[in-house]
């Protein structure tokens, strides 16, 4: 946290892999008044920047917490970004692989995220996007309102916990949430009578069409037979 105080400029943390390093440095050179803060390996080393830290461990809940993050990288995993839902911080996602396409697209679909997908990164498309980010307010204030949405809807977990647990004390077991599947035979569960008839129908028009082609090709002999 000493990195956030005492300092006049705001904050920017990245959490990327080694292949987004130029980009990173970059984009530290570009903005010259802001601090960045970046993840990376005990082994990695980047060259020295006056406005440039690096850590092999962040606190990021504390850090996405504080008042003067003003952007987040990352790859866009299920944490991240309730995270930064919770906390109300813009970001820009690069997801890599498994649901962090999913739960990047969702991001940006609220307003508070830039999304740059690996096969088209970029050095200049990191820097316009951040400085998209760290300029338009619009992006900080859709994150903001998530946060505020998520934070002061109606019933929070305590409240339905008791709800649920009272409403199951006075009712018992309450027959009418069961699905009618449950209620159903083998037969009508995977629909077995239905497919012997499907099955039977098909069958039947197999047998009909061999049955046919042999009378055809008996009555062409007869024909041919007869003809000689």
């Amino acid at each position: 946290m000493e990195y956030f105080e005492g300092q006049k400029s705001a904050r920017t943390l990245f959490q990327m892999p080694k292949d987004i390093r130029r980009a990173i440095l970059g984009a530290a050179y570009e903005f010259q008044d802001y601090t960045f803060i970046w993840k990376i390996d005990e082994n990695d080393t980047v060259p020295e920047m006056t406005n440039l830290f690096t850590a092999s461990w962040i606190p990021q809940s504390a850090l996405l917490a504080h008042p003067n993050m003003r952007c987040f990288v990352s790859h866009g995993g299920m944490n991240s970004v309730l995270e930064l839902a919770r906390n109300g911080r813009p970001s820009i996602l690069i997801p890599l692989f498994g649901d962090q396409h999913r739960n990047a697209k969702l991001v940006e679909r609220r307003g508070s995220a830039i999304v740059i997908y690996k096969e088209f990164f970029t050095v200049e498309i990191f820097i316009k996007s951040l400085r998209t980010i760290l300029e338009d307010k619009l992006y900080r204030q859709k994150a903001e309102r998530l946060s505020s949405l998520m934070r002061r809807k109606p019933f929070n977990l305590k409240e339905r916990l008791l709800s649920t647990v009272e409403f199951s004390a006075i009712h018992g077991k309450i027959e009418e949430l069961d699905i009618y599947s449950y209620r159903m035979g083998t037969l009508q569960y995977f629909c077995l009578d239905i497919i012997f008839v499907i099955f039977a129908l098909v069958a039947l028009q197999f047998f009909a069409c061999a049955y046919g082609i042999r009378k055809f090709l008996k009555l062409v002999l007869y024909h041919k037979n007869k003809t000689d």
